[in-house]
């Protein structure tokens, strides 16, 4: 999930239905009000995740999934990517790998655009929570000059791209530098 509120208590059935690239005109003459809206983003070339999820939280939409198709993660067909994301934490987003969404995206060809799918989802916003931040210093021959690095490790912990490579290679090059 990215970072938005959704409980569903326990699995729940939805109606799912693929509204292409998600945009307001994908949205012409159908009604999505309590569904689920599956919808491809680039997040490279064409726009971020907040565009499409608040046109399927505008249009009634229960929550959008949202597969990658160009853009960010795209390393492999059963990869999820979920970037961060600007918007209220009541327009609630999902990730679903292209290989899953392939899969969707047959049986709803088959099933003429609409079918049913359970979902068990626990996506909460936690505001007023304690972080941390990891500072170190290796000091060097000059005290008056320093070589600064940075990187973050957020809420995709198990993910290699945000921004866990970024971290691995600061560490690499604190290395380097020590030895």
């Amino acid at each position: 999930a990215y970072q938005t509120e959704f409980i569903t208590d326990g699995p729940t059935t939805f109606s799912l239905v693929y509204l292409g690239r998600g945009t307001e005109e994908d949205y012409q003459d159908r009604d999505v009000t309590g569904k689920l809206v599956l919808a491809d983003i680039n997040q490279r070339d064409e726009w971020w995740i907040n565009y499409p999820v608040y046109q399927a939280h505008l249009k009634g939409a229960s929550a959008l999934i949202a597969v990658q198709d160009g853009g960010y993660g795209e390393f492999d067909e059963e990869a999820l990517n979920a970037q961060d994301i600007a918007g209220p934490s009541s327009a609630p987003a999902f990730s679903i790998s292209r290989k899953d969404a392939a899969l969707l995206k047959s049986l709803l060809a088959e099933q003429g655009g609409e079918i049913s799918v359970t979902l068990d989802a626990f996506s909460r916003i936690m505001p007023d929570c304690t972080t941390y931040n990891i500072v170190g210093m290796i000091p060097g021959i000059h005290p008056d000059r320093m070589i600064m690095l940075s990187a973050h490790y957020d809420s995709y912990f198990s993910g290699f791209q945000d921004d866990n490579t970024a971290v691995a290679m600061m560490l690499g090059i604190a290395k380097a530098l020590t030895d």
